[in-house]
């Protein structure tokens, strides 16, 4: 990326509008407007003007003008709004990157440009680009929290906090010969901990509370046996994972493989998709008698299903009528699929020719074996787990969500600490390698918390020395 070249780029969406931008931004925006326009702006402006397509033709424009440094970039900037035709808007481009100097943008380059020159933090950079991802009013609201730094300020108020926390459990360590020095109390700590916690979730969403590892959306195929889900769990993963068999009950624990939908929803990344054993009806001896494998299997399938983001119900007969499905997980999102769909059953339902753009059935027709309706199943397996995770920032952005899991899961240690019922922390030591290895995951978001800076925490609490 190159500063010193000015640039240009479409700045509103692709194709046939009412009205298109065109930004520009760099050094030699003015020597370009100069050569361009009929009369070149001088100060900040939004005006009316005319730009030069060729000696003899020129085309009315509102012209907004910004010089440096009071733009979104930080340098001279202007942005064109002509009549949003897209061969207009490509000859008018080709037009602009033909001036000495000026060039197509890269992706992110104005806003890259805004960062290196002070206009924006990296929290508003994220921000930027967050509200470009976003696909629902709660991304949208977090990704603008993000731009205008009420993250920011979230996330520093956290760390001020914290530094200060452990400031006061590490005073209790190193100054317990002062009689000034007074450390924090368990419940004090449990209390302040508890409420930053409570904050951290609120931000992590559906993913408050799990491990990094378990921070994939889960998936769960369930359903009765031979119901043909391991089957599906590999035509799904493109690959045979899973053994497969005519024999009911071939599938006797719970199988877990990442499912890769980057390229089947923007903005959707990975999710575990787990093949778990037949459920056998309610009144089956074998499964009522809590010391058997069988029982253990039927235990083990209702307890990740219970848990799953979204559960894929199969049923080759496309009726759902078996017992042991009445007693799935309540709060549960479930899908429907009529596995084996190759087969005839009286489930299907003719299309209705009056609608032009058919809704999903219900049950979704699947065939494992000629991949009939498998680029629709993976559409709304990535739809469902996208918006069941992705209602903060969090769900947008991979690095935030991992820094708060982490955060979380070191606050959680030293609040458990903290829960004794004693008036001095029992373990302060623990307590403070907790708080610090919170610190330093908030850090990737914040910046670096330096042992000077909780040092001065000390000595500023605290008349030490008198």
């Amino acid at each position: 990326m190159n500063l010193g070249d000015s640039i240009a780029a479409l700045a509103s969406p692709p194709g046939r509008s009412l009205r298109a931008a065109i930004r520009l931004s760099g050094p030699g925006v003015d020597e370009a407007l100069a050569t361009l326009l009929e009369h070149p702006p001088t100060a900040r402006s939004a005006a009316p003007a005319r730009l030069r397509l060729s000696p003899s033709l020129s085309l009315p424009i509102l012209l907004l003008y910004f010089p440096a440094p009071a733009s979104y970039t930080g340098e001279t900037a202007a942005e064109l709004l002509i009549p949003g035709n897209p061969f207009l808007v490509d000859r008018i481009l080709a037009l602009l990157t033909a001036q000495p100097g000026l060039r197509p943008a890269e992706p992110g380059e104005f806003s890259a440009r805004a960062y290196l020159n002070g206009r924006l933090t990296v929290d508003q950079a994220e921000g930027v680009a967050s509200i470009v991802a976003a696909e629902t009013a709660d991304q949208v609201n977090a990704a603008r929290d993000l731009l205008t730094g009420r993250t920011g300020s979230t996330y520093r108020a956290w760390s001020d906090e914290l530094t200060t926390l452990l400031a006061l459990v590490e005073a209790g360590i190193d100054f317990t010969d002062q009689e000034d020095v007074q450390p924090i109390a368990p419940a004090d700590l449990h209390r302040r901990l508890a409420a930053i916690l409570t904050s951290i979730d609120h931000h992590l969403g559906a993913a408050a509370g799990r491990s990094t590892i378990d921070a994939l959306p889960s998936v769960a195929l369930l359903g009765p046996p031979n119901a043909g889900k391991s089957t599906l769990f590999n035509a799904l993963l493109g690959r045979r994972r899973a053994v497969t068999s005519p024999t009911p009950g071939t599938t006797r624990d719970a199988l877990a493989e990442p499912l890769d939908l980057s390229h089947d929803l923007p903005g959707a990344s990975t999710a575990m998709l787990i093949d778990l054993a037949g459920l056998e009806p309610s009144g089956d001896a074998t499964a009522n008698a809590a010391d058997t494998i069988e029982a253990q299997m039927q235990s083990r399938a209702h307890a990740i299903a219970a848990r799953a983001d979204l559960i894929l119900l199969c049923d080759p007969t496309g009726r759902f009528d078996q017992r042991p499905l009445h007693s799935l997980p309540p709060g549960r999102p479930i899908l429907r699929i009529r596995t084996k769909a190759d087969l005839p059953s009286p489930a299907d339902a003719a299309p209705d020719p009056r609608s032009p753009e058919p809704p999903v059935p219900d049950p979704l027709p699947v065939c494992a074996l000629d991949g009939w309706n498998l680029p629709l199943l993976r559409r709304l397996i990535a739809q469902r787990t996208t918006s069941a995770r992705a209602a903060g920032i969090a769900g947008l952005l991979p690095r935030h969500r991992l820094a708060l899991l982490r955060l979380r899961h070191h606050l959680s240690a030293a609040d458990e600490l903290a829960r004794a019922d004693q008036p001095r922390l029992s373990a302060p030591e623990l307590a403070a390698a907790a708080l610090r290895e919170g610190l330093d995951a908030l850090g990737e978001l914040v910046g670096r918390i330096s042992p000077d800076e909780v040092l001065g925490r000390i000595f500023a609490s605290f008349c030490v020395g008198k």
